[in-house]
């Protein structure tokens, strides 16, 4: 085994320690998210979390090379994005794709390494995550409507200010 090999190989191992912790993490941050949304109870806070330990697995396995973990964290990072924003509505069907999202990352994480890597095809949970984005809130809109504002005050809203209001 040469020198690269034994860097790369414990490259995939740092990687796959670091992953499996912020999945497990992430397990139970859905969990709670889960009986959050059931009792109409969410902390915007813990989405936050969900976000950000979404974008550090995203990270990660891109500075280590793995391009699909990278593109799937960033599709569920994004999403995140709209749900922390109020563009996207908390649903229990919602939290059902975040959790067969995580089954999904689970599973790419642990193919990391063996002849098998590239098998797991997240293409379902993919198309499950664009529909979710597909419906989007529309509630922001008719919510301004009501506020009598013209056109040039809401241009200059930031999405922060439009999320706020």
């Amino acid at each position: 085994m040469t020198k690269k090999d034994k860097e790369t190989s414990a490259s995939r191992k740092e990687f796959i320690t670091e992953a499996e912790e912020i999945l497990e993490a992430l397990t139970t941050d859905i969990q709670n998210l889960e009986k959050g949304v059931k009792k109409n109870a969410v902390k915007p806070e813990l989405i936050n979390t969900i976000f950000r330990q979404f974008h550090s697995l995203k990270g990660i396995s891109g500075m280590v090379g793995f391009e699909r973990i990278s593109t799937f964290t960033h599709e569920l990072e994004s999403t995140l994005d709209r749900l922390r924003l109020g563009k996207l509505e908390l649903t229990e069907s919602a939290v059902d794709v975040l959790f067969q999202a995580l089954d999904v990352l689970n599973r790419m994480v642990s193919e990391v390494g063996t002849s098998d890597e590239g098998q797991i095809d997240p293409s379902v949970v993919l198309q499950k995550i664009n529909a979710l984005s597909s419906g989007e809130s529309t509630t922001l809109q008719s919510a301004f409507s009501e506020l009598n504002l013209d056109e040039q005050t809401l241009k200059s809203f930031t999405e922060y200010e439009e999320h706020r209001l």
